[in-house]
């Protein structure tokens, strides 16, 4: 019995660099200014990496693919902010994504919404705008959640 089923909504290699590019704009803001919503983003990059690696495990199928950006994620998240973390947490979080939107399942499942939220919330964040990416992030958030 198969237990993957593949959306339209994969993303591409290139997609996936420009994702991690993305949430690594903030935690290079965070790196340059000591922020207190340092704290705020790194919530909402676990719950993304969280939810995302729950979907992997209950299809059951990739989990030998995702388990080492999860294992990235929790190595890097206590020093997200230092310069020679926060683009290989971006890279974890990122693939971590493209692996949930992967997996028809997960859209079903009762989390997807709580997972699709902080998505459009981190790569939408401010300071993207202010680096002058928010139009790529609409773009990937189209490609991840068309409907």
């Amino acid at each position: 019995m198969v237990t993957t089923s593949v959306t339209s909504s994969s993303l591409s290699s290139n997609d996936i660099s420009s994702l991690a590019q993305i949430f690594a704009v903030p935690l290079q803001y965070y790196s340059e200014h000591n922020s207190p919503l340092e704290e705020d983003y790194l919530k909402r990059l676990s719950t993304i990496v969280g939810l995302g690696f729950t979907s992997v495990l209950v299809d059951g199928s990739l989990i030998s693919i995702y388990e080492p950006h999860l294992t990235a994620f929790i190595t890097h998240v206590e020093k997200a902010t230092e310069a020679d973390h926060f683009s290989v947490l971006a890279s974890a979080v990122a693939q971590m994504v493209s692996g949930a939107v992967f997996l028809a399942r997960f859209q079903r499942a009762d989390y997807y919404p709580l997972f699709v939220e902080a998505v459009e919330r981190a790569v939408t964040h401010v300071m993207v705008q202010e680096a002058g990416k928010l139009e790529e992030a609409k773009r990937l958030l189209q490609v991840m959640f068309k409907e």
